[in-house]
Parts: C-alpha cells; sequence; structure tokens
C-alpha cells in the first residue's frame, strides 16, 4: 500500500508505534540539516543505527502505527506465516535479546481443538531441557481491546529448517546427514523418556543452528503417554495427524496408537529427503502418498546415492520397516548406530562430499512410481499394532475398508477427485482393490 508521509507525519507514525520516543527522533534529526531529507532517509538512517528494523520500518512508511507491540514483547520481524501460526521475530521489553512468538490466529481460538491444544504444546515444551529441543519460555495471552491473543515464547535460533537448507544447497553429504541424525535422534529421545511422541517430525521440524547444533520443533502435535493426560486429538475425533509425506503407516490407521517407532520410522523418511532431495514417496494425491507408505517401497536409497554404504543403507531401511515391530526400537539406538558409522569412517573424505550436479541430476531422471515396490516381504496387515493387541478391532489391519473410504475423502476434500486424471485414479482403485483381496487372502490362510 503506497501512503504518502511527509517527515512530519513520519514522525508522528513512529511515536504513535511506541517503537521510538521524540527524544530520540530528536537526536537522530540532528544529524539530518538539509530541509530535503525524506521520510525515507528517515527510515533508512533508523535501520542502519538499529532503531529500527526493515520489517519495522516497512510497516511505518506505510503509515501503520499498530501491530508492533504484543504484551511485554515488542515484535521485530514475522518469519512465518500459516494456517496454524504465526511467527515473529520480538524482544521483551529491557532485554537486548531476540525470542521467537508463535501467535495463534484468532480465527483458529474457537475451532475444534486449536486453542486446548496449542496450550497443551506450550505446557509440555516449556518443561523440557535439552539441547536438541527447542526452549519454550512459555504460554502467553494478552488483550488486543477486542480479543484474547494466544501466544507461545521461545527461544531465537538463527539456522535454517532441514527442508530450506536442503532446498537451497541441494542433498547433504553422508558424514553431515549421520551427524544430523545422531543429533535429531537424541533430541526426540529425550522427549520419548519424558513419555511424548512427537507425530510429526519432517525435515521442516528440525533447525540447524548456524553452530550446526539441531533443534528438534514443533510439539504441537506430540501425544504425552502419561494416564492423566487428556488426548484432545481423540476429543475432538482427529483420526489421522502428521503430514502424509513421512507417515508411518500404523500412525495413518490410528495418530492416537502411534509410539516413539513412529517418530523412528518419520526420521528415516526425513533422512531419505537429506540424501536425496525428495521424500520417499513425493508423487500422487495425498491418499495415494498414505496408501504407498502402507504398500510400497521407495527407491533403493543406493540407486540415488551410489555413495551411500553398505552399513548406512542397512540403518535406513531398518528405520524404514513398515511393521514396527522389526523396526529399530528407539531413537537411542538410532543415535548409537549412527554413531558407530562415524567412528568406522573417521578421516575418509569422500563422506563429507555433497552430490556433484551430474549425481543430483541422475536422481531428477529417476521415476519414484516406476521404481517404487509393492510390498510382499513382510505380513501387510500387522503394523498398525502389536500381536494380538487389538484381537479383531479395526485395528488388527492395516488396511480395512474404512481406512479405504477414508483415503477416498482425503482425495475429495482437497479437490483432488476432481482434476485426477482417469489414469492415475484407475490405479489407485486397482492398488486399494489388490490390498483389500491380499487381506482376504492372509485371513482365511489363519492370520
Amino acid at each position: 500500500m503506497s501512503v504518502h508521509l511527509t517527515n512530519k507525519s513520519f514522525r508522528s507514525v513512529v511515536v504513535a508505534s511506541g517503537l521510538l520516543t521524540e527524544e530520540r527522533l530528536d537526536e537522530v534529526q540532528r544529524e539530518f540539516p538539509d530541509e530535503t531529507t525524506t521520510p525515507q532517509n528517515w527510515s533508512d538512517k533508523l535501520i542502519e543505527q538499529g532503531d529500527l528494523t526493515k520489517w519495522q520500518a516497512e510497516k511505518l512508511m506505510q503509515g501503520r502505527h499498530r501491530g508492533f507491540q504484543l504484551g511485554q514483547f515488542q515484535l521485530r520481524s514475522r518469519l512465518a506465516r500459516g494456517g496454524m501460526s504465526t511467527i515473529y521475530v520480538a524482544r521483551e521489553k529491557g532485554s537486548t535479546t531476540d525470542c521467537v512468538l508463535k501467535v495463534l490466529p484468532l480465527k483458529r481460538v474457537c475451532e475444534a481443538s486449536y486453542l486446548p491444544r496449542f496450550q497443551r504444546e506450550a505446557r509440555i515444551a516449556a518443561g523440557l531441557n535439552h539441547p536438541h529441543v527447542i526452549q519454550v519460555y512459555g504460554l502467553h495471552c494478552e488483550s488486543d481491546g477486542k480479543a484474547d491473543i494466544h501466544f507461545i515464547a521461545m527461544e531465537y535460533l538463527e539456522g535454517d529448517n532441514l527442508s530450506e537448507l536442503v532446498r537451497r544447497d541441494g542433498p547433504l553429504s553422508l558424514r553431515t546427514a549421520a551427524r544430523v541424525m545422531i543429533q535429531a535422534a537424541k533430541g526426540l529421545a529425550y522427549a520419548h523418556d519424558a513419555g511424548l511422541v512427537h507425530r510429526d517430525v519432517k525435515p521442516g521440524n528440525f533447525v540447524l543452528t548456524t553452530d550446526n547444533i539441531l533443534k528438534v520443533l514443533d510439539l504441537g502435535l506430540a501425544s504425552a503417554n502419561h494416564p492423566d493426560e487428556e488426548d484432545l486429538t481423540r476429543k475432538y475425533d482427529e483420526r489421522v495427524l502428521g503430514t502424509a509425506d513421512y507417515l508411518s503407516p500404523e500412525q495413518a490407521v490410528d495418530s492416537h496408537k502411534a509410539d516413539a517407532r513412529a517418530d523412528i520410522y518419520a526420521l528415516g523418511c526425513t533422512l531419505y529427503f537429506l540424501l536425496t532431495g525428495r521424500p520417499p514417496f513425493p508423487d500422487g494425491s495425498l491418499a495415494e502418498r498414505i496408501l504407498a507408505h502402507q504398500t510400497k517401497q521407495p527407491v533403493p536409497i543406493d540407486r540415488c546415492r551410489p555413495d551411500v554404504t553398505e552399513e548406512f543403507r542397512q540403518i535406513m531401511d531398518q528405520m524404514l520397516l513398515k511393521d514396527r515391530e522389526q523396526r529399530i526400537q528407539s531413537a537411542n539406538e538410532v543415535a548409537e548406530q549412527f554413531s558407530s558409522w562415524l567412528e568406522a569412517v573417521e578421516g575418509d573424505l569422500q563422506f563429507d562430499q555433497r552430490p556433484d550436479s551430474d549425481t543430483i541430476e541422475q536422481m531428477k531422471q529417476i521415476n519414484p512410481t516406476s521404481m517404487a515396490r509393492t510390498r510382499t516381504d513382510t505380513d501387510p496387515f500387522h503394523s498398525a499394532s502389536s500381536p494380538g493387541a487389538h484381537g479383531d478391532s479395526a485395528l488388527s489391519g492395516v488396511y480395512t475398508r474404512e481406512f479405504e473410504s477414508f483415503l477416498m475423502q482425503l482425495d475429495e476434500e482437497s479437490g483432488f477427485d476432481t482434476v485426477i486424471d482417469s489414469k492415475s485414479r484407475k490405479r489407485q482403485l486397482k492398488t486399494m482393490s489388490e490390498l483389500r483381496d491380499a487381506r482376504r487372502r492372509y485371513r482365511r490362510r489363519g492370520g
């Protein structure tokens, strides 16, 4: 929005914002003896001297003086905005250290479980203290005169999340990927030991700081296994939670039954992304990708990355096993196995190399759909639960008619069913039909 400001009106906007006092502006004005000085000159000077951030100055130049204060915090920039929250960099009054505010949008306050989950995230995360888990300071509620604004204050991390890092710089070297896995696994192990299951492990929920410290973020979907902890997601009938590209087979069936091993599967999918630049099953509708995690194997990692050693591949494959009973059983074990691998290759410089441009181009040419193998090596209906854990309930099998209906509903809700081509739809239905028929054969055999 273009607004014509004079020097006088710009000063009025700045003072009204509460960011600077009249006295401070008088000090700065002494450096502008020339009467031709413009509001833009003022803005540039205040940024240069550290009185304003670029984000603040842009808003002020638009004539906007509201929205810079939130309780005891001064907003300095906006990091991100999404449907679930808006993230700001801020400073508490009297402090010189930046922090991050995660603000719940007003429209979400009265929707389903958003506010209770938001409050629960703050309560859970504030009790955690680990070098590889983001530090949460507390939950706040402030009124803007019309409504209550709920937000979480947490530590500011200077760095990139793993999704941004790979998108910008390309796939990681094996040594860097292993170091990332060790730190991520240690952070998750700490959460697991505290009785939490993250349930939304993905590249975007890990930040690698400028000093190469990895932090686990976003416990908004975390499940607490304490007997007195109310399960908000069950209360509001939110059946499947998480991100489709990193969703374990058992979590897709019922998020409420997911345990720490679901996080390990998602961490394996995250590792696949770090090494290739894409998740294990990148193509198709939301329903097709969820189904692929149930029924197919991704392109072998050593096909995409020739530098992957047999030992490295075995660790990753064990993280990605469909049956959680066969998967690596703890995050601590993941950290230990990658630590052992690092010790074994210490000093070998080839593992410090990122893929060259030719290798990256070759990876792009690999068709994950044509390479993916239908899962036939293990019982395809047993990864949702431990043997006998749920008897003959719907959860005792990964695939049921109800689950098929759920997948179709996802396509309808996303609008994908209105644009999907007929061949893709037939392929999706054929996969579902084959899996249903296989389940019947399995039951007839007495499974």
